[in-house]
């Protein structure tokens, strides 16, 4: 039988006199200091093949998450259309921004239908297209509908190049005369189905100005927290428990002082689920002082007075909206409830007639 110092091996031998040092600090090796180079080179090279490997594979949000799969109905204009190879170009578009959201956040878009939008030529905005695109259009079991159009491309001069409704998870782009520039716009707006807000925020792809090629930090918090969003229209996205984390990120970011009106806005919208109407009050005052020509800043105002029994102030602020956007399917909507909580019934229901 061989001894017992034969049986076990230079790194058995070092792995035990650990143990022994470890329980008792005053047994020493000889051979302790020899063992300890080996373990650090040993070290040394694990950590230059680590930094090598997140070199080529570098850690993202993804990182051993469930996916997501987004279903999407594609609704092109015949505008759109008129292109031969549209239903190519839009799973380009999409292909490539499902890319984007796999590698950083595990959500995957998948077009589940094409279907024709004869759109509304007399729209003189996206604002104004995008409610004929939510008018014409159901999403029938779709979790997105992604509006394409090419109106704006011949004399027309929209002001914007894509739009997104976080509530009803409905996106419209504008043809663009770069397809690279038109996909870094999709992801934009998908952006804003996760929460995401414009910026003043330099190579973030939610700059308002000039989107970037990547997410900012901000951003990124905000679409993990969204990632499980439920996209019935019925239901607000986010569940119960992620209200106040939302509402803290917004918070935190005006507190910058940048004037980010979609920040405060969607700030607003979480007060009003979390029924909180005196902070909802402060961020509608703020809003409206900044941007006195915003619709959306007056609904939601009217909103909130309505709820707090204000129901003259809220007609008043529902007509200011209506003043500046006529074509606001939910102004109209809201402007019935509130004409049927003063019992103008007859009045109320032309309301709900406009707003379907």
């Amino acid at each position: 039988m061989k001894s017992k110092k034969e049986r076990y091996s230079p790194i058995q031998k070092f792995e035990e006199k650990c143990m022994c040092v470890c329980y008792n600090p005053r047994i020493v090796s000889r051979d302790r200091a020899f063992h300890i180079q080996i373990l650090l080179c040993s070290l040394l090279r694990t950590a230059v093949l680590l930094c090598f490997l997140l070199h080529l594979f570098p850690l993202s949000y993804a990182c051993d998450e469930e996916l997501r799969t987004v279903s999407i109905k594609v609704a092109a204009d015949e505008e759109f259309r008129s292109q031969s190879d549209w239903q190519l170009k839009a799973k380009r578009l999409i292909s490539r921004s499902s890319a984007r959201f796999k590698n950083e956040f595990s959500i995957r878009f998948h077009i589940e239908k094409f279907v024709f939008w004869n759109s509304d030529n007399s729209a003189d905005s996206l604002f104004e297209l995008l409610h004929d695109l939510r008018k014409k259009i159901s999403h029938e079991g779709c979790d997105v509908v992604m509006g394409l159009t090419s109106q704006g491309q011949q004399g027309m001069e929209f002001e914007y190049s894509g739009i997104a409704a976080y509530l009803n998870s409905t996106v419209l782009l504008r043809e663009l005369p770069s397809e690279s520039t038109m996909e870094r716009m999709m992801a934009h707006e998908f952006g804003h189905l996760f929460g995401a807000a414009d910026l003043h925020e330099k190579g973030s792809l939610m700059d308002e100005e000039k989107p970037g090629e990547k997410f900012d930090t901000f951003t990124r918090s905000l679409i993990v927290l969204n990632k499980q969003r439920d996209f019935n229209p019925y239901v607000f996205p986010l569940s119960e428990g992620k209200l106040d984390k939302a509402a803290a990120l917004y918070k935190k970011r005006k507190s910058l002082g940048l004037r980010e009106d979609s920040v405060g806005m969607l700030l607003a919208v979480f007060y009003l689920e979390m029924e909180d109407y005196s902070s909802m009050m402060e961020e509608c005052l703020d809003l409206i002082g900044k941007n006195p020509d915003s619709p959306e800043a007056h609904n939601l105002m009217g909103i909130v007075l309505r709820r707090t029994g204000r129901i003259d102030e809220a007609v008043a602020e529902y007509e200011k909206a209506l003043a500046l956007q006529a074509r606001f399917p939910e102004l109209h909507y809201n402007l019935g409830i509130a004409l049927m909580k003063k019992g103008l019934l007859e009045k109320a229901i032309g309301e709900f007639k406009e707003a379907v």
